[in-house]
């Protein structure tokens, strides 16, 4: 198998493991009838007027192009046949033609050609300069300044004022005296006047004048504010009001100070202003004085002095709906809570969990069966600060059932009706009776169903083979999983709103909606071309899509919309388009859209399309991060992008068109911040540029380390930045859903190593099920196992349990690998584990030298317990594009191992690419994660998992783009958490760690919308690593600066609490040296895992 998998990665003809898709061909295009008879008239110095006879077949025509030298230089409005073409050069020759557009933006040839010559100024100049240049009224900043008329003055259409050559105002033709205002006082001034005729030609100048303006006279004392008081006092906020003094005609706003630090501007002439963002149980004494609108300030008035409340703790905590494992708390919120953002659940001073929001019920989960708890609740404000303790509710949670459960999803795929391969014919009959069945091994394919509210159908864990799949309208809660509808669609009816439905684990299929309405709906490890088109009715709102891999056709995801209901709030979480046949994307008219962690490969492979790879038009708001891949060997290829958006956000964005792909680009009117990247830069689309373009540190981690606007430097306060902060800031939605993590069971007990002495040895009983089903289909039980079972990756090979907690193989020994994967000279590269627990011996699965590569797995519901290595990928050739679902690894020394070759080569290239990690827990183990390679890993995800009690959760190197989505941080007790590779984390939660260097030891971080509420520093000072840090959005507690190392970092709207002087809306830091680029307080939310 070595040598075709080779081929397959390497080789310029790419086998798709999706071959059952044919390869589209391009569909015939009629293109517009081009335009006739093009003709010049009126031409002058600068203009020409263009006149043509419209295309024979105009019906559909919308507008013309007008090309000079096959450029682009206007458009017509609407189909009209006539054009001024202005801003010539006088005495030039020029060529025109003319190209019809019709209303599905196909473009016609060139008409014929329409060649000229613009007129050649006569005289130069042709205008008289003005005369007799005067300066009066001079003040300290400004001055008039008045001239006589030349003679000849009937052309005349305005004045040009200039100082040293630099035109510094413009004046009406008919007037011959200008005021030049904002000038400094105490400085020497030139002046001359130049008049402007009808076709933009310039006189010579007029004469000279020389003006000196005014010294600033000694102002009178602004009158200041009295009688200054205090009220409505919380924990963080307070209201003053003053008196307005009598002489108040020319004050504009109020300062006001706290020991003559100004901490705060009452803009305009109001007498009351709220002071928030205040420590609770803290004495402050504050005053306000006056400022005029020359920004001079009166003395201060009186002070005030007062105290600011403490947080309110909650009251009226009580505990309902006991389980073994769960309880729900509901209590009464504070009476002054302005200022609480959540709440922490505790137990004996331990942090259990947080509640987010202001809500005051909170289920908690993973509580231990027949136990007293003794819980509180604490407020936290929007500055990460506790309240004192509620009342305690005192509680034992119930006896657990005889037996050992599963987890959730388990429980309810196992209860779900089985239906036989040979009763297939009775799948729809079986759904609507039962409601949730499972399917058997094999193919069910030949019978078409309908999806319906509440019904949920299950494939085998190796996927089963079904028809085409109907979910009807109006339907929710649909849930299906592990389907190979090989070539078939899944449809989305049109009609009533379809929502809450979950698709996972969904194989070649086409997802299809055409003007249906599919809202709130998650789609996980989609392997399947998505394509919705409500472009007529109908939407798609706040869908999230988990894992989204293609492989080899067109249009590979189709997204559009309409005006009248508009669609939004769709996030694409871990996204890969690999080698698309031709066109891999067509998204449009979507009010916004987010991707985190895009990755494409040699799109437009067979040369079949012509759009860029990704291809949105009409879009709102639009935002990438984490965007890699590249096109060498694309047949025909295209550029990376061609995005037409009101907003777009950049953020770790290293993809590259290559070759021939030509530039990207970005409309004129798109607003741009784009923070950390490299390679190709974008161009700007047709028309003025009206759009802002704010980079941070493009060209590099580490290597750019500037920011610009608009190409141009920044080093220091950004004048006019309202629009900037704005997009910044964005809007508040909603953050993910936490996960409700369960407790994991624990079938064999703490006394699991003494109690399996002397046990039955079931080694060959599941070997021979290997070897003579593929699948060894285990029954609840414990198995116990003397040596390691064989098993051969061919695509047929697998085992399959009853459920984590009623499925354990256990090593009666812990000197071999319970599982060792063996190489396969056919078949494909995958393998099955589910619903069961692995136990004791060296590793769980080892992946040995001898194997090639390991792609397409899915792993789901298992766990690894007491093994030195859970997964260990000994010098394998690679894991690729695999989904290991609810995989979670407790009390191993190293969870998840990838141990590549120290020196790489080809054969043993050891790397992992694209495997997400989805729903996982690593508990109490040495390292959770360990992938430091050799040959650099791609776009590995970790979504909704779970680290907790661990000494290190990842030491990681040589990555690319490893992400961390909604996942949880908790109870680390080593020196670090993270080291090594750069971590794109989202949405993250950090608390209750105590390690003892820094939270993160590593080359740098990418942060956005986490919550780090540990008071640890958050980078370490003990290495010399050159580090770059991008925090977005994000409440942090620890310091964020090093005392060791050259740092370089941007850190937006992010409260920054062991670094007050860094929480501002925008922040470098170039050489471990700050500068505040917008100074405006931060307000910190998740912005791109969220819905709307």
């Amino acid at each position: 198998m070595k040598y075709l998998i080779y081929f397959l990665l390497f080789s310029t003809v790419v086998f798709s493991q999706n071959y059952q898709y044919a390869i589209e061909e391009a569909s015939s295009i009629k293109l517009p009838s081009a335009p006739t008879d093009l003709i010049a008239s009126d031409i002058t110095e600068v203009t020409v007027v263009l006149s043509w006879t419209a295309a024979a077949n105009n019906s559909s025509i919308k507008e013309y192009g007008i090309y000079s030298n096959s450029v682009l230089v206007a458009k017509s409005v609407g189909a009209e046949t006539t054009y001024k073409i202005t801003g010539l050069d006088p005495g030039t020759s020029y060529t025109f033609t003319v190209r019809s557009i019709d209303a599905n933006n196909k473009i016609s040839g060139d008409s014929n050609l329409a060649t000229f010559a613009t007129n050649t100024i006569i005289g130069n100049p042709i205008l008289d300069p003005p005369t007799r240049l005067i300066a009066s009224e001079i003040t300290e900043t400004s001055v008039v300044l008045s001239w006589t008329a030349p003679a000849n003055n009937s052309s005349i259409t305005e004045y040009g004022i200039y100082s040293k050559n630099i035109l510094v105002a413009t004046s009406n033709g008919s007037e011959t005296s200008y005021k030049i205002t904002g000038l400094l006082p105490e400085t020497a001034y030139s002046f001359t006047i130049k008049a402007i005729g009808k076709e933009g030609t310039l006189s010579s100048d007029s004469n000279s004048k020389i003006v000196i303006t005014n010294k600033v006279a000694d102002e009178p004392l602004l009158a200041a504010p009295t009688n200054l008081v205090a009220s409505e006092i919380t924990e963080s906020s307070v209201v003053l009001s003053w008196t307005i003094p009598i002489n108040n005609s020319s004050i504009k706003e109020y300062g006001i100070y706290s020991k003559t630090i100004l901490v705060a501007t009452a803009v305009g002439i109001g007498n009351i202003y709220k002071i928030t963002g205040l420590i609770p149980e803290t004495e402050y004494i504050l005053t306000v004085r006056s400022v005029d609108n020359g920004g001079l300030s009166s003395v201060d008035s009186n002070s005030i002095q007062f105290t600011t409340a403490k947080i309110g703790e909650p009251t009226g905590l009580i505990a309902s709906e006991i389980t073994e494992t769960s309880v729900i708390l509901n209590w009464t919120a504070p009476t002054n809570n302005a200022s609480v953002t959540g709440y922490g659940i505790y137990s004996k001073n331990i942090l259990l969990s947080k509640s987010e929001g202001i809500t005051t019920t909170y289920k908690v989960t993973g509580l231990i069966p027949e136990t007293v708890y003794n819980l509180t609740v604490r407020s936290i404000d929007n500055a990460g600060r506790l309240s004192i303790d509620s009342n305690i509710a005192t509680f034992t949670t119930d006896k657990l059932a005889t037996g050992v459960n599963n987890q959730l999803e388990e429980i309810e795929y196992f209860k779900a009706h089985l239906l036989p391969i040979a009763q297939k014919g009775t799948l729809q009959k079986a759904l609507d009776t039962y409601g949730s069945v499972r399917l058997e091994q094999g193919d069910y394919s030949g019978v078409d169903i309908v999806m319906k509210s509440n019904q949920r159908l299950y494939g085998y864990p190796t996927m089963t083979q079904v028809s085409n799949i109907t979910i009807a309208a109006g339907s929710i809660n649909v849930h299906l999983q592990d389907l190979f509808p090989s070539g078939k669609n899944v449809t989305f009816q049109a009609g009533g709103v379809i929502s809450n439905c979950t698709l996972k684990t969904i194989k070649w299929a086409t997802i299809k909606a055409t003007n249906a309405m599919v809202e709130n709906n998650l789609f996980i490890n989609i392997m399947s071309a998505i394509q919705f088109d409500c472009s007529s009715s109908g939407y798609f709102r706040n869908n999230k899509f988990i894992k989204h891999q293609v492989h080899g056709v067109s249009d590979m995801l189709v997204m559009k919309g309409n005006n009248t209901t508009p669609s939004y709030g769709n996030v694409h979480l871990h996204s890969n388009f690999l080698t698309p046949a031709g066109d891999a994307t067509d998204i449009d008219n979507l009010r916004s859209i987010t991707f985190v962690g895009l990755d494409s490969e040699a799109w437009n492979f067979s040369g079949t399309g012509k759009k860029p790879m990704l291809y949105m038009q009409n879009m709102g708001d639009v935002k990438i991060t984490d965007f890699g891949g590249g096109n060498s060997y694309s047949t025909v290829q295209t550029p990376t992008f061609n995005i037409d958006a009101n907003n777009l956000f950049f953020l770790n964005k290293y993809i590259q068109g290559e070759g021939r792909s030509g530039a990207p680009t970005v409309a004129a009117k798109t607003n741009v911040l784009y923070f950390a990247g490299e390679h190709d830069d974008f161009i700007r689309g047709a028309g003025s540029v009206t759009g802002f373009d704010l980079k941070a540190h493009f060209h590099g981690t580490g290597l750019d380390k500037d920011v610009t606007l608009s190409g141009k430097i920044q080093t220091s306060s950004i004048t006019n930045a309202t629009a900037i902060a704005s997009s910044i800031l964005g809007t508040q939605h909603t953050p993910f859903a936490r996960t409700t993590w369960e407790k994991l069971p624990d079938p064999l007990g703490a006394n699991w190593q003494t109690d399996r002495t002397g046990k039955t040895d079931s080694t060959s009983f599941i070997q021979n099920l290997l070897n003579s089903k593929g699948i060894a289909e285990l029954p609840e039980g414990i198995f116990y196992i003397s040596s390691t079972l064989k098993m051969i990756v061919d695509g047929t090979k697998g085992i399959v349990g009853a459920g984590t907690g009623k499925t354990v193989i256990v090593g009666l020994r812990d000197d071999f690998p319970l599982i060792t994967l063996a190489e396969s000279s056919q078949g494909d590269n995958d393998f099955i584990l589910s619903n069961l627990t692995l136990q004791g011996g060296s590793s769980g699965v080892f992946a040995p030298d001898e194997m090639d590569l390991i792609a397409f797995t899915n792993l789901k519901y298992v766990v690894f317990r007491n093994q030195k290595y859970g997964i260990h990928l000994y010098r394998i050739f690679g894991l690729d594009n695999c989904f290991f679902d609810s995989v979670s690894f407790v009390d191993c020394t190293v969870g998840f191992f990838q141990d590549p070759h120290p020196v790489y080569t080809f054969e043993n290239a050891g790397y992992v690419d694209k495997v997400v990690f989805y729903n996982g827990q690593y508990l109490n183990c040495g390292t959770a994660v360990s992938m430091k390679a050799t040959r650099a890993d791609n776009l590995n995800a970790w979504i909704n998992c779970k680290f907790d009690g661990n000494s290190l959760a990842f030491d990681i190197s040589g990555n690319n783009f490893p992400i961390v989505a909604n996942c949880d941080f908790t109870n680390h007790r080593g020196p670090n958490i993270i080291r090594d590779s750069p971590l794109a984390m989202y949405n993250c939660n950090f608390y209750n760690n105590s390690t003892t260097d820094a939270i993160i030891r590593a080359q740098g971080s990418y942060m956005e919308g986490c919550n780090l509420s540990d008071a640890v520093p958050v980078f370490s000072s003990t290495v010399h690593y050159l580090m770059s840090n991008y925090i977005l959005n994000s409440t942090i507690k620890g310091n964020v600066t090093r005392t060791y190392g050259l740092t370089q970092a941007v850190f937006v709207n992010s409260n920054l609490i062991a670094n007050p002087l860094l929480s501002k809306m925008l922040v470098n830091v170039k050489d471990n040296v700050p500068n505040v680029l917008i100074n405006v307080e931060p307000k910190p939310y998740p912005q791109f895992l969220v819905t709307q």
